[in-house]
């Protein structure tokens, strides 16, 4: 089953802000690895928290351009699993 093949390590932010983590996701498929790093938690204003795919800043102030772009069932998989390894990250610490 696809859902069994996502792992997610939490680190807590250091310094504080909307950024309150960083996930690091491993995708298991049947013929290798996928590793993201750099998933940001991301909560502000007392509203839900989401996942901040990674991305590079671009020349402009304040534009950034996505590092990894996914999409369809895998995408959301992966959103939930990082986002209910943080709501255990904040349960347990």
């Amino acid at each position: 089953m696809i859902e069994n093949c996502v792992s997610v390590e939490i680190r807590p932010a250091t310094k504080p802000g909307p950024v309150k983590a960083y996930a690091d996701v491993t995708l298991a498929l049947p013929d290798g690895t996928i590793v993201i790093r750099g998933c940001a938690v991301i909560q502000k204003d007392e509203k839900p928290p989401f996942v901040g795919m990674p991305s590079r800043p671009g020349t402009t102030p304040g534009k950034f351009f996505p590092i990894v772009v996914m999409q369809g069932p895998v995408h959301a998989l992966l959103l939930k699993a990082v986002l209910e390894e943080f709501a255990n990250f904040n349960r347990e610490g």
